[in-house]
């Protein structure tokens, strides 16, 4: 399909986007370590909507940005939320070094339920990607 040459675009763009936050924002004393997060979220989402961009421009195919885009970050508000009630919940009448990977776990669960409540994921294709068939045989 003659796609390296815009994967290797993406590439150098990816490790350009997060050296140059790390190296700009991490001396801010407020920002520290999420200076690499700030990063890691504006290469990635560049890579994304540039890969489609890409995808788009040289193919047939066409996406359904609600379906790949809107519907998971909403899913992921009810996790982050239902992270930080646990987390919170089990802090105040807890105390167990477990808390946090406790409400994380949670809120794994609820993101996925999210996403089948929303159908954006439907039970097959979890099934499917998870190759349950050949784990069973």
């Amino acid at each position: 399909m003659g796609f390296q040459k815009k994967v290797m675009e993406c590439s150098l763009s990816n490790i350009l986007i997060i050296t140059t936050s790390i190296f700009f924002l991490m001396p801010i004393p407020k920002l520290n370590i999420y200076a690499y997060i700030i990063g890691f979220a504006l290469s990635s989402t560049y890579v994304v909507f540039r890969g489609m961009y890409i995808i788009k421009k040289r193919t047939v195919i066409r996406f359904n940005l609600t379906k790949i885009m809107a519907k998971p970050a909403f899913c992921a508000i009810f996790m982050f939320i239902s992270i930080k009630s646990i987390n919170k919940y089990l802090s105040l009448h807890y105390i167990t070094k477990y808390n946090m990977i406790s409400s994380f776990a949670a809120g794994i669960i609820i993101y996925f339920i999210m996403l089948f409540i929303t159908k954006t994921l439907h039970l097959k294709q979890f099934l499917n990607v998870l190759n349950i068939k050949s784990f069973w045989n």
